[in-house]
C-alpha cells in the first residue's frame, strides 16, 4: 500500500513539478508510473465533475435568475484545469507551438483557459436523455449529467495519450531522465490495458450519442494522441517530459471538441 501511495504521489511530481525541482529527484522513482497515473487522472476527472457541478448549484443559488448559469461552471473549470494540476501541460503545449517567451508564460495560459471554457460552455447539454432516475438520491452521483461525464474522462484520455506515445517515440540520450525512466518501463501490455479504461468509460458513459456518435470523441482522442503526439515531439525534436505533457492536454482538448461537435 505504501508503494502504491507513492506511485501515485511520483505520477503527480511527473504531471505538476517544474523542471527545475525534478532535477534534483531520483529518476528511478518514475518507473512503471503507467497504472499511478490512470488513477490519478480518474481521481482529477471525479474533482473536475464535482467541481462543475458544485459551481452550478451554487450559481443556481445566488443568482437564480441567471439563464445561463453554465456559464460560471465552464469558466472555473477552464481556469483550473489550465492553472490547475495541468498547469506544465498548458506551458509544454504553448511552448511547443510558439516557444519560450512571454506569450507562453501567461498571455498564452489565459487564451488557452478561455479557449477551455469556452468550448464547455458550448458543450453543455441541459437535456439529460438517459438521467437514471430509478436510482435514489444518494447514488444518483453515480451516473451524473453529460457533461461532467466528458470531464471525468477527459484526464484519463490525457493520461493514455503519454501512456501510448511512448511505444512509439522512443526516449535517447537527449531525453531528460524522468521521462526516459517513465518511458523505459511502460510496455505495450500496459498500453493496452490502460486504453480499455477511457474506452469502455467513453462507449458506457456517452451511449446517450446513440447509435454511433459516441464513438466519435474516443476516436478523436486516440488520433489525436497518436497523430497531433507525433508532431510535438518532432517539433521538440526528441521525445521528453515536456512533449509528453503537451501531448496530455492536446488529447484532453481534442476529446473534448469531439463532444462538442456531436453531442
Amino acid at each position: 500500500m505504501k508503494n502504491f501511495f507513492k506511485r501515485v504521489i511520483s505520477a503527480f511530481l511527473l504531471l505538476t513539478s517544474s523542471t527545475e525541482s525534478l532535477a534534483g529527484t531520483d529518476p528511478r522513482r518514475f518507473e512503471r508510473l503507467a497504472g499511478a497515473m490512470m488513477l490519478l487522472s480518474i481521481a482529477i476527472g471525479a474533482v473536475l465533475a464535482g467541481l462543475w457541478d458544485l459551481t452550478s448549484h451554487v450559481t443556481c443559488v445566488v443568482w437564480p435568475h441567471l439563464l445561463n448559469y453554465w456559464v460560471v461552471s465552464s469558466l472555473v473549470c477552464g481556469l483550473v484545469i489550465v492553472f490547475g494540476p495541468y498547469r506544465r501541460s498548458a506551458a509544454s503545449l504553448i511552448e511547443s507551438a510558439v516557444g519560450v517567451g512571454r506569450l507562453s508564460r501567461w498571455v498564452g495560459p489565459a487564451l488557452l483557459a478561455a479557449v477551455v471554457a469556452v468550448v464547455l460552455n458550448y458543450a453543455f447539454r441541459q437535456s439529460n436523455p438517459d438521467w437514471p432516475t430509478q436510482l435514489s438520491l444518494q447514488l444518483a452521483w453515480l451516473w451524473p449529467r453529460p457533461l461532467c461525464r466528458v470531464l471525468l474522462l477527459m484526464p484519463v484520455w490525457g493520461a493514455w495519450s503519454m501512456v501510448v506515445l511512448v511505444q512509439f517515440h522512443r526516449p535517447d540520450d537527449r531525453t531528460d531522465p524522468p521521462a526516459r525512466c517513465f518511458a523505459e518501463t511502460v510496455g505495450p501490455l500496459s498500453s493496452a490495458v490502460c486504453l480499455a479504461v477511457p474506452l469502455a468509460g467513453s462507449l458506457m458513459l456517452l451511449n446517450f450519442l446513440y447509435p454511433w456518435r459516441h464513438f466519435i470523441p474516443p476516436a478523436a482522442a486516440v488520433a489525436t494522441a497518436l497523430g497531433a503526439g507525433t508532431l510535438i515531439v518532432r517539433r521538440r525534436g526528441r521525445m521528453s517530459r515536456k512533449a509528453l505533457l503537451a501531448t496530455n492536454f492536446l488529447t484532453q482538448l481534442g476529446f473534448l471538441t469531439a463532444y462538442l461537435v456531436v453531442r
